[in-house]
């Protein structure tokens, strides 16, 4: 191999090497080094209700999650309404791991229904990953519930 050959080939080689580190940086358009973990995330803390305006102390709420569940009574604690994903709050299909996506909500004052319904739960997801491309841990956010007639 001659000398010119071998310098040739030696340029290639360090043109591909700074190419391919820029591409990986994302410094230029192309390929991006974007693989996230194969990681699932759970989350097994409550769904907190927040009404407005504030429920009326001889109200009864009754929740439970997913879809054609059967709503249990929920304990105020510390002036919050917050759903356990636990028994008997988990309807059919549903596991206590931040699966379930809706919350069903009932609220009654005396034979009054101020609600029933089901309501979408916001979730807040972290993200991870050099660029922020990956999905990481997430949380419920709290569920906006309307009592206004």
């Amino acid at each position: 191999m001659g000398v010119r050959a071998a310098r040739s080939r030696a340029i290639l080689c360090a043109a591909l090497a700074v190419s391919a580190g820029f591409s990986l940086t994302g410094c230029v358009g192309g390929v991006v080094l974007d693989a996230c973990p194969a990681i699932g995330y759970g989350y097994n803390g409550p769904a907190v209700v927040e009404f407005e305006p504030a429920s009326p102390g001889s109200a009864v709420v009754t929740a439970c999650f997913g879809a054609e569940c059967e709503p249990a009574e929920v304990d105020q604690v510390r002036g919050e309404w917050a759903v356990p994903q636990e028994a008997p709050y988990l309807g059919p299909d549903v596991y206590g791991d931040g699966s379930a996506q809706t919350l069903r909500l009932v609220v009654t004052d005396g034979t009054r229904t101020l609600v029933d319904d089901e309501f979408e739960i916001p979730v807040t997801v972290e993200r991870t990953g050099i660029f922020g491309q990956c999905t990481g841990p997430f949380r419920y956010e709290p569920v906006h519930v309307s009592l206004g007639d």
